[in-house]
């Protein structure tokens, strides 16, 4: 290596460790940010060694010399200082002419501000970034020193993520919104919107907020496992990551992971300690009512630059909005995939990038759902509670049970199923009936074998009928140990324990959970989910559906699953109606206001104390007259015998004073309100009856142990596979005169479609159809059709050729939908016998050609050509048989013709 050439190596390699991208002119880019261009054309046709550019302007000059030219050499600063003001017309510019000028001769660097005349130039250890000579320059745009954003190992939808953020960030908005599809990396992308604010613009210090305390731990794992770019270091080593402690976050922290609550409590130095969970419906705990800050909080309003919050869906934590609004400088980032109108109001509608499930499913990042159904009779007709039937009762208020017989015929709905009536054989069946389907319709290739049983989630109603599930499993399947089937619930314990063992144990096959494993949390090798909870809300729903989407290699399958293969799908099992029933989206105005609704316990406690408004006494009325109404029979029997009156009588009494104007005005608890408290005396002066109003409020469990259910339907959704076809015959039948692969199997020529072409019109139907899947329609015309449909055996899966079997079935060129694999056989001796006299063929000759058309019935088309780049020694058995490949060419192509 010439010494002119080392001293570049060595120039190159400290301006890349300072966040500088090095291009030659003939790559540069409109607007690139943080490039060092090569011999960059000036005046004259000279060339200055490098010339650093910023923000899409010429920032500095880099003169480079070989190691034996001292950098106080005359000649040479003459050189790079007279660089400075060469710039070509059409180049733009901070200054001109330009104001820094660095020299280097591969040893050492030197430094001079050029506008600065007297001034000598100055040794320095290192090239400066980006940042530095944004702040050298004085630009007020913070973000003129991002290196331009190269997409290296990005998903195609994180890059377009962060590039956008970063233009939004430069066009002025401080807030910002990224969607993208569960699967598509959302903390990957965070990581590295972190790093390169953190390294190159004026960003001091990043909040990761999170909803639940399992997503900061797994958030904490995620930016210790980003490697960053160029470093060959962790984001971990190069800034401090810390999760926020209850005494605050440390100085040295450059990016802190936060639940809303934790950061909270540190701003108003509180000892409380809020739960760092969302509770089981989803809900975080600490929502009732307005979160309120103090005057002085423990944290100043600037101490966060940037804060990005992760599953933003969440009405913005709604109540707790004010602790997100107190950090008024700091930038908003965020991030979810099912975005609702209140999240995109608070971040000014300004979505960066929306990456939907369906793109993601087409770009293979996420894999598609198969529908099937369960229907038993009481999870769709409901049923009733027989005259005589003997009813266990729980309370939820104080967990007490007791048994009782009931006195008369009661109905319950299927609404009211596994929330206030429980029958356990409904949950026996529905698992029973899983039991049955797993390997005989879902994972008919795998060795039935339940020890290996497909990863399954099931999403149950609430925490105790997840534990009634959990009993139920292990009695269907047999299982005693503990390990088998979990409840993963805000009561079980360490949740992020339990969902990493739930991720890698060979022995933890099925969990349960109410809504703690509904967002964000990655099981990659989950198969199965079933719904035992008809979610109303779409938001809610479309994450708890996301948990399945998430791909997975067929090795890290294997290694948890032994007897799987491959995920190209997961099942969707509605036992419950889920996917039939209304979906609601909360508009910003609506739930989590923290409006005036105060449960029975609050309005008893402020009211014993003599805080008696007329809107209290109001709501009072209207809870008494909901709770008279709907709350159960037999317990209102219990409040009438202790209070003497019924809820609906005393409710009545109240709104009778208040319509009459009889009582006196109600200014101040200290003030006598003896006429007010006597009215309500009746009710509050009565403890038990106060306590059993609260406790019908609560609702009870009403368990039905020797309530029989049956499965009345269990099959593949009907409706989906409907539409699915109708679907797929619709394009076909559309585009089989524009896309030519479609036009030769209309015409009957599909004996010339080779793999690529295959390949190649399969892309074109996905990119039009984002749920379509060889296999699925397949299954999914089986369903439709089952007399007609020929089953793909395991070794049939993978055929290219079953795409052109599905198109000739929806142009009905065909009777039976059957793989080609499956027909080889049959037509390869039907071609033996035509040919016999053309060309006669030995035993191990015919192999050879056997060989040739399995090939074919499973790829497509070849020529000699194509075969002998794929089996190099079937190519040379062909050329020895006919001397040449034109000669064996020939009868290949009449094989093509005959098995396709």
């Amino acid at each position: 290596m010439k010494p002119e050439e080392r001293a570049r190596v060595w120039i190159d390699n400290k301006l890349e460790a300072s966040g500088w991208r090095i291009i030659n002119r003939d790559e540069y880019q409109p607007r690139m940010s943080a490039v060092a261009i090569r011999e960059m054309l000036l005046k004259g046709n000279h060339e200055a060694d490098y010339l650093l550019m910023v923000n899409g302007k010429a920032a500095a000059v880099i003169e480079a010399k070989r190691e034996e030219m001292e950098l106080d050499s005359p000649k040479l600063i003459e050189q790079a200082e007279g660089y400075t003001k060469q710039l070509l017309p059409w180049c733009q510019t901070w200054e001109d002419p330009i104001k820094l000028v660095y020299l280097s001769n591969g040893r050492e660097i030197a430094f001079k501000d050029a506008h600065d005349i007297g001034s000598a130039y100055k040794k320095i250890s290192k090239f400066p970034t980006p940042k530095d000579l944004v702040k050298l320059l004085r630009i007020k745009d913070p973000f003129a020193g991002l290196p331009t954003l190269f997409r290296g190992s990005l998903r195609q939808c994180q890059f377009e993520a962060i590039l956008n953020f970063e233009k939004s960030l430069r066009q002025g908005k401080k807030r910002a919104l990224i969607v993208l599809a569960t699967g598509a990396g959302k903390t990957y992308t965070a990581c590295a919107i972190a790093y390169r604010m953190l390294a190159y613009t004026n960003v001091r210090r990043v909040l990761f907020l999170v909803d639940r305390n399992n997503l900061g731990v797994a958030a904490l794992r995620a930016f210790g496992d980003f490697s960053v770019r160029g470093t060959n270091k962790k984001f971990s080593e190069i800034y401090g990551v810390e999760k926020m402690l209850s005494r605050g976050p440390a100085q040295r922290s450059r990016v802190v992971i936060s639940t809303i609550q934790r950061l909270y409590s540190v701003l108003t130095g509180s000892a409380e300690e809020f739960d760092d969970e969302a509770d089981d419906t989803g809900s975080l705990r600490g929502d009732e009512q307005i979160i309120e800050l103090p005057e002085h909080p423990k944290l100043p309003k600037d101490f966060f630059d940037l804060i990005i919050i992760d599953e933003c869906h969440r009405s913005i934590y709604s109540s707790w909005k004010a602790v997100l609004d107190y950090f008024d400088t700091a930038i908003l980032l965020g991030m979810t995939a099912t975005p609702i109108p209140e999240s995109l109001s608070y971040f000014d509608n300004n979505v960066v990038v929306n990456y939907t499930l369906e793109k993601s499913i087409t770009d293979g990042v996420n894999v598609p759902h198969r529908l099937y159904r369960i229907k038993t009779q009481l999870s769709e007709e409901g049923g009733k509670i027989d005259t005589g039937e003997l009813v266990k009762v729980e309370s939820k208020q104080t967990g007490k049970t007791k048994e009782v017989k009931s006195k008369e015929e009661q109905t319950f709905t299927k609404t009211e199923l596994n929330r206030s009536v429980v029958v356990r054989d409904q949950i026996r069946q529905i698992i029973q009936e899983y039991k049955d389907i797993v390997y005989t319709k879902l994972y008919p290739d795998r060795e039935p074998n339940f020890d290996f049983l497909p990863k399954t989630l099931i999403f149950a109603v609430s925490e105790r009928h997840a534990r009634d599930v959990v009993d139920v499993v292990k009695e269907v399947f047999g299982r005693e140990d503990n390990k088998f089937v979990q409840r993963i619930t805000y009561s079980a314990g360490d949740s992020s324990a339990l969902i990493r063992s739930f991720n890698t144990d060979v022995d933890f096959r099925i969990a349960v959970t109410v809504t703690l494993v509904a967002t964000g949390t990655d099981v990659r090798p989950l198969e199965v989910l079933i719904f035992l909870n008809d979610v109303r809300s779409e938001t809610l729903y479309t994450q708890m559906k996301g948990r399945g989407v998430r791909t997975i290699s067929n090795d890290q399958l294997r290694s948890v699953t032994p007897n799987a293969s491959s995920k190209e799908c997961f099942y969707l099992i509605d036992a419950v109606g889920v996917t039939e029933s209304e979906k609601i989206v909360k508009g910003p105005s609506e739930g989590g206001s923290g409006g005036f609704n105060l449960s029975f316990e609050e309005l008893f406690e402020r009211m014993s104390h003599g805080y008696v408004p007329d809107e209290y006494i109001e709501l009072l009325a209207g809870k008494l007259s909901v709770i008279g109404n709907r709350g159960d029979k037999d317990e209102l029997a219990i409040f009438q015998e202790l209070a003497g009156f019924t809820p609906q009588a005393f409710a009545a009494t109240l709104y009778e004073a208040l319509n009459n104007k009889t009582l006196p005005p109600f200014r101040d608890v200290n003030e006598d309100n003896a006429v007010r408290m006597e009215l309500l005396n009746p009710l509050l002066g009565n403890a038990k009856a106060r306590q059993k109003i609260v406790e019908i409020s609560k609702g009870y469990i009403k368990s039905l142990e020797n309530k029989k259910d049956e499965v009345i339907y269990s099959g593949f959704s009907q409706e989906e596979a409907k539409s699915s076809t109708a679907a797929f015959e619709k394009y076909v039948n559309e585009h089989k005169d524009e896309i030519e692969a479609l036009r030769m199997i209309y015409a009957g020529e599909a004996g010339n479609l080779t793999p690529n072409d295959l390949k190649d019109l399969q892309k074109k139907i996905t990119e039009a159809l984002p749920d379509f899947n060889v296999a699925k329609l397949w299954s999914e015309y089986a369903i439709c059709s089952p007399e007609r449909v020929r089953k793909l055996s395991k070794s049939e899966l993978e055929a290219l050729t079953n795409l052109i079997q599905l198109v000739r079935f929806a142009y009905k060129q065909i009777e039976e939908l059957c793989a080609l694999p499956f027909l080889a056989a049959q037509r390869f001796e039907l071609w033996c016998g035509q040919k016999q006299n053309e060309i006669p063929m030995t035993p191990d000759q015919k192999e050879v050609f056997r060989k040739v058309a399995n090939y074919i019935a499973m790829n497509g088309a070849y020529t000699f050509r194509t075969i002998r780049v794929i089996d190099s020694e079937l190519a040379d058995c062909l050329i020895r048989m006919f001397g040449n490949a034109k000669a064996a060419n020939e009868p290949i192509l009449s094989l093509n013709a005959f098995m396709i």
